[in-house]
């Protein structure tokens, strides 16, 4: 089965601890509402011919399938990853209810997957379900997971707001146009390309290394309208050009490194970073008052570590520039050199 994994090199996460021994007692695989090992998962899928294989690959002590064409399948494979493969004997739309205790892997990847539900999957941490058809997708009843690749769906909709635990999330070639993962403090690789995303908010998602929303030069999506970084204290690196933003605040993001944010139609750029040490933002509406504000927020740097900020380029840079900042004052020009920045038209 085809992966495709983030640039951000997604892995599997190692050494999932299994909570408990498997049981193959089907009256005891719930013995309570409070077994918070329980999970219930329910899947609807396509089958567009006769004798067409479906494969579904779990990591857990116990779980069952009901392929939804009156076969049952009981499994028991502790500390082992199990595919299951089934032959569906004629087309049509089936629907798979998945039960088992401490699943804490499932994959779905490419089964023409239309709708999925996560009834209660306390020990979900790894979903793998991208090459589907899923139009949206709740994680709120899985409020462990650590892993979600759902790319290449049919997405405009994702509820994943305040899981502590999510560390690696693969959105990308949706049809997503707003996203909110605030209060995903553990959020750590994120892609979202080829999405006509719109708005996006990663509010308190303070463990964001790198952040790539940026449109291709012939891109024909939607642009990003707005971007929340409020306490995105670790992220680095934010490439966020050829887009819409018209304001654009990181005056939390204390890490960051280097900023790309050309392209745009800001008429503010907000700073407060001490470890900034590159800025590309030509082709925007930034006024000279608003560029001298810029400057003065830029860190004072030595002349064996100086900085580049690029705030006009070259047109070969991009065949037609919507918009041009304004000139750099004389006394801001000194102020970057005094504080060991080279102004270039060089995008770098």
């Amino acid at each position: 089965m085809k992966r495709t994994l983030s640039a951000f090199g997604w892995m599997f996460l190692a050494g999932i601890a299994l909570l408990s021994s498997c049981t193959t007692d089907d009256e005891d695989l719930f013995p309570d509402n409070t077994d918070n090992s329980q999970t219930k998962i329910t899947l609807k899928l396509k089958v567009t011919q006769a004798n067409q294989l479906k494969n579904i690959a779990f990591l857990g002590t116990y779980f069952s399938v009901n392929w939804g064409d009156g076969v049952d399948q009981n499994f028991t494979a502790p500390n082992q990853e199990k595919s299951i493969p089934h032959t569906y004997a004629a087309s049509g739309e089936y629907t798979v209810i998945i039960t088992g205790k401490y699943i804490s892997r499932l994959d779905i990847a490419g089964i023409d997957a239309t709708q999925l539900t996560l009834t209660k999957a306390p020990s979900l941490k790894q979903l793998y379900c991208q090459e589907n058809e899923l139009s949206s997708l709740d994680l709120q009843n899985a409020d462990s997971i650590t892993t979600v690749v759902c790319s290449s769906n049919n997405l405009t909709s994702i509820n994943a707001t305040g899981l502590k635990m999510l560390q690696l999330m693969n959105c990308g070639t949706n049809k997503l146009s707003t996203l909110s993962l605030s209060g995903c403090s553990s959020l750590s690789g994120f892609q979202v390309e080829s999405n006509p995303l719109v708005h996006l908010n990663l509010t308190n998602c303070s463990s964001l290394y790198a952040l790539s929303v940026y449109r291709t030069q012939n891109d024909s999506l939607p642009k990003l309208e707005t971007l929340v970084l409020k306490g995105c204290t670790s992220l680095v690196t934010l490439k966020c050009e050829r887009n819409s933003l018209t304001s654009l605040d990181v005056t939390e993001c204390d890490s960051l490194n280097r900023l790309t944010c050309f392209s745009n139609k800001l008429t503010s750029i907000s700073l407060n970073n001490p470890e900034l040490r590159s800025l590309d933002c030509y082709y925007n509406k930034l006024s000279t008052n608003k560029l001298a504000a810029i400057v003065n927020a830029l860190p004072e740097l030595t002349p064996t570590n100086k900085g580049k900020i690029c705030l006009i380029a070259e047109k070969s840079l991009e065949d037609t520039p919507d918009e041009t900042n304004e000139p750099l004052s004389e006394e801001a020009i000194n102020i970057l050199a005094s504080k060991n920045w080279t102004l270039t038209n060089q995008w770098h």
